[in-house]
């Protein structure tokens, strides 16, 4: 298996290289609106960013970046574990900034062995 593949069976790790989102961005007409800093490796049913007393989840992060533009979603070093499947679509203009392609990776089952991202807009 392909480092960076998501392996065969019921789930797979991704890293932001991989995924085509090391540096993922669309160009900024303008600057980011703000960024969200992911503060949990696991994926809970509900999180409260960007309240910094409360954890950040990266589906959480990814919700409010989709109502926003250009965004930041700032992942850092470790292994992200996506217990619920798919994560939102990605339909606005966002950026995920990890720490390196090693050392940031999001690990996920979708339960049909598909994707875990689905980017379906932003600027035409």
């Amino acid at each position: 298996m392909a480092p960076g593949r998501p392996g065969p069976g019921s789930g797979g790790s991704l890293t932001l290289a991989a995924l085509g989102l090391a540096g993922l961005t669309a160009p900024l007409a303008h600057a980011a609106t703000q960024t969200l800093t992911v503060t949990t490796f696991g994926d809970p049913a509900t999180s409260d960013c960007p309240a910094a007393a409360n954890p950040c989840s990266l589906r959480e992060a990814i919700t409010i970046a989709n109502g926003d533009t250009n965004d930041i979603i700032s992942l850092p070093a470790g292994s992200y574990t996506m217990a619920q499947g798919v994560l939102p679509s990605i339909t606005a203009s966002m950026s995920f900034v990890g720490a390196s392609a090693p050392s940031t990776v999001i690990n996920g089952t979708t339960g049909d062995n598909g994707p875990l991202f689905f980017i379906t807009g932003g600027p035409a």
